[in-house]
């Protein structure tokens, strides 16, 4: 695969209509295969999946398989890996759908669905445009960056030797509920 933002025109307009018309940030890749082997082994992506077949034929293979909601956040690398290692053969095992992509079909795949595509003869060529939506933690994550702007909500909780009945840490806590 390759990153293919500036290289045509036409992928550029369609990443910023998609940007735009789900609020969300995307990029495309392009994948130009053979049947020498697949760009990748059945895995899910961590964002939601928009492939265009432009060029011969894709086969995918979509499984029942459903990893709920992972994100592209560094806490969650391990969860992710874990998924993807503990669950490959399971989904491999429960194909939901198979289908050829021909030139002008379009292939969504939601985030966390195992899946895998495979040229089946020839060569073949399509774009992904990865959408990655704002989601709950990216709210928390900016508070949590403008909290470290204000001194007060970088002060200690009272140590539990000076707070035997948590009064005084219930206290600050309410007070950077407040804040």
């Amino acid at each position: 695969p390759s990153r293919a933002r500036g290289v045509w025109p036409a992928v550029d307009a369609m990443t910023a209509a998609l940007s735009a018309a789900l609020g969300a940030h995307v990029w495309p890749n392009v994948y130009a295969t053979g049947t020498a082997g697949t760009a990748f082994d059945a895995h899910f992506d961590c964002h939601e999946v928009i492939a265009v077949q432009c060029a011969g034929h894709k086969r995918w293979t979509i499984s029942e398989v459903r990893v709920n909601r992972p994100l592209d956040a560094s806490a969650m690398e391990s969860t992710v890996a874990h998924a993807l290692r503990d669950r490959r053969d399971e989904a491999l095992a429960r194909p939901a759908m198979d289908f050829v992509a021909a030139p002008g079909d379009v292939v969504y795949v939601p985030r966390g669905q195992f899946h895998n595509a495979a040229t089946p003869s020839g060569r073949s060529l399509h774009v992904t445009f990865g959408a990655r939506l704002p989601t709950g933690y990216d709210a928390l994550l900016m508070v949590a960056n403008d909290a470290l702007g204000d001194p007060s909500l970088r002060e200690y909780v009272p140590p539990r030797v000076l707070d035997d009945d948590g009064a005084l840490t219930a206290d600050a806590v309410e007070r950077m509920v407040d804040r």
